[in-house]
């Protein structure tokens, strides 16, 4: 596999030193905001608050004026006030983060920022691993990214991940029993625990009106078709409010058919306290006992 200039030879080596300067001049601003005080004022600086840029406080001090034991409330509000003023000027320190990053350095940034739960010092942090790692590391990415997005599908029958047509469980296994799914990610987890020796279906999501997601925008007919000779389907949606609607409906069509629908049971996990449950995990838990 061919990779451009920016992962070989001198354009490298180069991007790496600049890299490299950007990183210490990071470092440097990370030690200089860490060593900045700010101070918030109220009651015209009877009250003040002092912390750090990085709004961790300091001290706070009362002159002994603003101090009226028949008005704690008053009190209180004055050191809110000077708390909240030390945080704006405490948000208006230049951020570390503001400097301007080189074109292929934010490039790369701005990409990984895409991915959830990724913000911009975190993309920025696996940027930098990125480049201070060895070369072959970076390039093992760029294969795994590529094989990812070029080998893998949905299966055709039941939608899970794949790198064929049809996926390993729908080859070897009975179709007799389905557990349908809301994502290929569940079919991970439900394996895991061994116990299970039927096959899947992924509906791709559930209903949720507030999403405006509805029945045909799931894979329910793909489901419904796949119903002959089937003696039980499994409904394994999260136990949410999306989750509950979209396992009731799929039971409403299929259970007419004569096919057993159950649902996963639900109530107090393995190892926790009755003392500390919700009202709804105990009232579960209640309903779904069985006998020993």
């Amino acid at each position: 596999m061919a990779y451009g200039g920016g992962f070989g030879g001198g354009n490298m080596q180069q991007l790496m030193k600049q890299a490299q300067q950007m990183q210490r001049k990071l470092q440097e601003a990370q030690q200089q905001i860490a060593e900045t005080e700010v101070t918030g004022k109220a009651a015209g600086g009877l009250v003040e608050v002092t912390m750090m840029a990085n709004k961790q406080p300091v001290a706070v001090t009362i002159k002994p004026e603003a101090v009226d034991p028949d008005d704690i409330e008053m009190l209180e509000d004055m050191v809110l006030a000077a708390l909240n003023d030390a945080v704006k000027q405490a948000d208006a320190e230049p951020d570390c983060f503001d400097m301007k990053y080189i074109e292929p350095l934010a490039r790369l940034i701005a990409e990984l920022s895409k991915l959830p739960s990724v913000g911009e010092k975190t993309a920025a942090r696996y940027a930098y691993a990125i480049l201070n790692g060895p070369e072959e590391d970076a390039k093992a990415l760029i294969d795994a990214i590529k094989d990812v997005r070029e080998n893998v599908h949905f299966c055709r029958i039941c939608g899970n991940y794949s790198e064929g047509e049809i996926c390993h469980i729908c080859e070897e296994r009975k179709s007799d029993v389905i557990c349908v799914v809301k994502e290929p990610k569940d079919i991970v987890a439900l394996e895991k625990v061994k116990d299970f020796k039927g096959v899947y279906h992924v509906l791709g999501g559930v209903i949720s009106p507030l999403e405006h997601v509805g029945p045909n925008d799931l894979r329910i007919s793909e489901l419904l078709a796949r119903l002959d000779g089937v003696r039980e389907v499994i409904l394994a949606t999260n136990p949410d409010v999306e989750g509950e609607a979209t396992a009731l409906y799929l039971a409403r069509l299929i259970k007419p058919l004569g096919i057993k629908c159950t649902r996963i049971a639900r109530g107090l996990p393995e190892g926790s306290v009755i003392e500390y449950a919700d009202e709804s995990t105990l009232s579960r838990a209640l309903s779904s006992r069985v006998e020993l």
